[in-house]
């Protein structure tokens, strides 16, 4: 009883105190000062992790060859603000057809997710309606070839309009050396590069009725351009005929579907003759 008594009376002190007396040891601890601290030379040869100087002119080659084969957006410094470059921005085809998009926000202050390594317009339903869109052409779903739009994502919550033009401009370089290396006739917009490319007031007008438009290169060359829906807005509508055809109210449904096949015949009508030229 004394001991503890006496161990509360220490604690008080310690309590008031403590913040000036250092702990050196506990009890049963060795005093550091009987410590004696063993000195160990390095080992001649050096650890298996470092390399060797004869492997390293090896290694920046191996690096060197990585940094050459990545996708000519991830080395891209044309723009400044960028978040990151698209993960899968280029898929190659088998007919002249481009077809080029964006899945980042535009407008939108939510960032999507990239799932480009997996999906072409970022997500299976997305892609599902486009490649529906496709087969109906009588085209297999990779015959065109995919690109993305920009070819980065950046802030859209951050960003100015005077931004999205320098933008567009700089990944032009991008657009055209696909046109030019892969002698492309066809070029499909859909969504937000139509907007990029012809303005808003134009791609809005083009969207409701379907007409080939001339996209010129820096360097002369003249392409048909198509302005299309994105594949997400096309689903939009589809969700929307599907919520009236459960209602009630049937003359509104029936004004939806008949929107909803105006649309799509629109284009299809469109493309069928864009695509008699290739």
């Amino acid at each position: 009883m004394n001991r503890l008594l006496e161990i509360v009376d220490e604690l008080a002190y310690v309590l008031e105190e403590g913040a000036d007396l250092p702990v050196l040891r506990y009890r049963m601890e060795e005093d550091p000062l009987h410590l004696e601290f063993l000195y160990h030379p390095p080992q001649e040869e050096a650890p298996a992790f470092i390399t060797a100087p004869e492997e390293q002119s090896e290694v920046k080659e191996v690096i060197g060859q990585k940094e050459e084969q990545l996708p000519v957006n991830y080395n891209c410094t044309f723009c400044s603000g960028r978040m990151y470059a698209v993960k899968k921005y280029f898929r190659k085809g088998n007919k002249p057809l481009l077809v080029i998009y964006h899945n980042g926000p535009f407008g939108a202050t939510k960032l999507s997710r990239d799932t480009s390594d997996r999906f072409i317009f970022g997500s299976p339903e997305c892609d599902d309606i486009f490649f529906r869109l496709v087969q109906k052409l009588g085209l297999q779903n990779d015959d065109p070839y995919y690109q993305e739009f920009l070819a980065c994502h950046f802030s859209s919550d951050r960003s100015l309009p005077e931004e999205w033009n320098d933008r567009t401009r700089n990944c032009l370089h991008h657009l055209e050396d696909t046109i030019r290396k892969h002698s492309i006739k066809l070029i499909i917009a859909a969504g937000s590069p139509g907007v990029f490319l012809a303005g808003e007031e134009l791609f809005k007008k083009q969207t409701t009725t379907p007409g080939i438009l001339p996209f010129t290169t820096t360097y002369g060359q003249e392409v048909p351009l198509l302005l299309m829906r994105s594949p997400s807005a096309l689903i939009a509508i589809e969700k929307k005929r599907k919520k009236f055809e459960q209602s009630s109210d049937r003359t509104r449904y029936e004004e939806v579907k008949a929107e909803e096949v105006q649309i799509k015949k629109g284009m299809l009508a469109v493309f069928e003759k864009a695509l008699s030229s290739l």
